[in-house]
């Protein structure tokens, strides 16, 4: 696998937040998927929750 510039912009927030005491919350369009393997290290660095676990699919568009 390789990082792309989204990866590694994603990564500079989690190391930026990894030891914040205190509320946080990252916000913004992603375009990920909260099972890929950057999502992940996201999560393990930052120590932040993910609300997308645990609830169903929720499309953002009509596929009609």
């Amino acid at each position: 696998m390789h990082s792309t510039a989204k990866d590694k912009e994603l990564m500079k927030a989690a190391l930026a937040i990894e030891n914040y005491i205190g509320p946080c919350v990252v916000i913004g369009e992603l375009n990920d998927v909260a099972w890929s393997r950057i999502t992940k290290l996201f999560r393990k660095v930052s120590r932040l929750l993910d609300p997308r676990l645990g609830r169903d699919f929720y499309s953002t568009f009509s596929a009609k």
